[in-house]
């Protein structure tokens, strides 16, 4: 069971037919299906991230685990 919501940002790094760093997003809610979205480069995973958070803190949570942090919304700027 999850206690508090999260936000992952995973790193694929494709080799074929050069080099490639893709990021992937997902969202984990409690009692609700994941999200994800992924094909993303750094900057835009990053800026989606954050409006993921955002997202979170409209929705009325005070905490969520982000890149394997718990962060407080209360201390923590978007």
């Amino acid at each position: 069971m999850i206690r508090y919501p999260r936000v992952l940002i995973i790193k694929r790094i494709k080799y074929i037919p050069t080099y490639q760093e893709l990021y992937q997003v997902d969202t984990m809610r409690p009692n609700r299906p994941m999200r994800s979205k992924f094909g993303l480069t750094k900057s835009q995973a990053n800026s989606f991230a954050r409006q993921e958070l955002a997202v979170l803190k409209s929705e009325g949570y005070e905490k969520a685990v982000y890149n394997s942090m718990l962060i407080d919304f209360k201390t923590f700027h978007l």
